[in-house]
């Protein structure tokens, strides 16, 4: 059975099932204690209307920040791997390289280099 959550100052009524589905993914998801404590927290203060944008917003916009951190972090790896003249067949080399090149942030010159690297 659904629980159902209102906010009387703003006229919003949310029937929450057990689960709801992924719009990003698909997948069935259970719906957290914690989301219903948040729910309840903002029916009684009548903030549901904020929560929800809220939610919203960072759900729509956490993928772009995200991928942009995830494709960074393999460039990094890349010009890592790169610098230690990487060969699938050679060991690990020494840890001093991967300690030094960790320790350095990417500039565009560099994220450049490495994307010409690979014909980009």
């Amino acid at each position: 059975m659904a629980d159902t959550y209102i906010d009387y100052g703003h006229k919003i009524v949310l029937p929450l099932p057990e689960a709801y589905i992924d719009i990003k993914t698909g997948d069935s998801r259970e719906i957290s204690q914690e989301i219903k404590d948040q729910l309840t927290y903002h029916a009684d203060n009548s903030t549901m209307l904020h929560l929800l944008c809220s939610a919203l917003d960072a759900y729509f916009s956490s993928g772009k920040g995200e991928s942009f951190s995830d494709v960074m972090k393999e460039i990094s790896d890349i010009r890592r791997l790169l610098e230690k003249g990487y060969s699938p067949y050679n060991s690990p080399s020494n840890s001093s390289t991967k300690r030094n090149s960790q320790s350095k942030s990417l500039d565009l010159s560099e994220i450049s280099d490495v994307l010409e690297a690979f014909g980009g």
